[in-house]
């Protein structure tokens, strides 16, 4: 393990408390809900936050672990402000996961990531996908 990397996975898990990595090389984002992706395939940077977006971005989107609607909210907006920390950037997590959620299109990604998340890409693909409707 390279140190960029080390360095990249401590940033993320201290930007998320009590999260984790297990045996199975699995980092443990929010332990509430489960929210995981695995390490096997990373060995960048770059792999660490594209994983992130691709295979967290749905609980942070669209869970509901509490029978509440206000603790869901506060669950939400936690979550979203603790991935915007990470990120060092501002982004609407709805359409990150819209466009990028569960590995949809991991070229968009990575254009995504190298855009400096421009936000902008991801509606411009959006609206290209609306039209074909």
């Amino acid at each position: 393990m390279n140190e960029e990397f080390a360095l990249e996975l401590e940033k993320l898990l201290n930007c998320f408390p009590k999260s984790f990595i297990n045996h199975n090389l699995e980092v443990i984002l929010i332990p509430r809900t489960n929210t995981y992706f695995s390490l096997r395939g990373c060995s960048t940077k770059k792999d660490i936050i594209a994983k992130v977006l691709m295979w967290c971005s749905r609980d942070i989107s669209k869970a509901l672990p509490y029978r509440q609607d206000k603790r869901n909210m506060m669950f939400y907006v936690e979550n979203k402000e603790r991935l915007e920390k990470y990120l060092g950037k501002e982004i609407n997590i709805d359409i990150v996961y819209q466009c990028l959620g569960n590995g949809i299109n991991k070229e968009l990604t990575y254009q995504f990531i190298d855009s400096d998340f421009d936000m902008d890409l991801l509606f411009d693909k959006e609206a290209a996908d609306d039209t074909k409707i």
